[in-house]
């Protein structure tokens, strides 16, 4: 569920409004979540046959595996139009005091807006605002 959302001042953005729900598999934020529960319980969150948004959707249990296990690696995800053709999304998980991840933090926008370079820039901000928060 998408507690908070703020918008860019570009004319071309992308928008999330508070409230929305999406399914675990597909996003930035949803795989971020799922890749931090514990992998036995991972099936019990996801709705099969897994259902495609775009091309990009990963529908193929095995492979979503092995990128929750990248994700785990790595300590973000990126999405690449899995739900929306043309939208690109970074996040990061947030850990709570125990080690626990209670929420996702990420960024959204338009492909175009956010090469390889600027979504690695992301991430950074996004893994010290994490840190931060977490710090209290």
């Amino acid at each position: 569920v998408c507690i908070e959302s703020i918008e860019g001042q570009h004319a071309l953005r992308v928008s999330i409004e508070q409230g929305r729900t999406q399914l675990l598999h597909a996003g930035a934020s949803s795989r971020v979540l799922l890749a931090h529960l514990p992998e036995s319980e991972w099936p019990d969150y996801l709705e099969f046959p897994l259902r495609r948004f775009t091309e990009t959707t990963i529908t193929d249990f095995d492979a979503l595996r092995a990128n929750l296990h990248q994700v785990r690696q790595d300590g973000h995800t990126i999405s690449n139009g899995e739900i929306d053709i043309g939208a690109r999304a970074v996040a990061v998980p947030l850990f709570n005091s125990r080690d626990e991840v209670v929420a996702a933090l990420s960024i959204e926008a338009p492909a175009m807006r956010m090469p390889d370079d600027t979504a690695r820039h992301y991430i950074q901000l996004l893994q010290q605002e994490a840190a931060r928060i977490r710090a209290g």
